[in-house]
């Protein structure tokens, strides 16, 4: 049975590094930790060429330093949702603990989000 391609690394249990991309991944990891302002990340490529395989391995990468909150979106299991804000948004408040943040968080984007939905209808 093939593995969760969620729990993909690029070494360890269940890693393999066949086209040596765990270099662009730390090199994409010290990017998003600099200081520069930057934009959000794309990752593009054929269809087939590994690219989720790749989001999964740096994302993996990522959490052992356990310094960021990071949201994984596949656009394609989201591309029936008619307001992809929403999706965004929900993926959000799942990372955060519950409590004040949490709720404050909630408070400053539902007058938004319903200007959104009362707009595009």
């Amino acid at each position: 049975m093939d593995m969760d391609i969620t729990a993909k690394t690029f070494d360890g249990q269940g890693g393999r590094d066949e086209f040596q991309r765990k270099s662009i991944a730390e090199k994409a990891i010290k990017l998003l930790k600099s200081n520069i302002d930057i934009s959000p990340m794309v990752i593009d490529g054929s269809w087939g060429t590994g690219k989720t395989e790749f989001c999964h391995k740096l994302i993996n990468l990522m959490k052992e330093d356990d310094t960021h909150n990071i949201i994984y979106i596949d656009a394609f299991k989201a591309d029936h949702v008619d307001e992809p804000l929403m999706t965004v948004l929900a993926e959000i408040i799942k990372i955060l603990p519950e409590g004040p943040r949490r709720k404050a968080f909630i408070n400053r984007v539902l007058p938004a989000v319903r200007y959104t939905l009362k707009n595009s209808c």
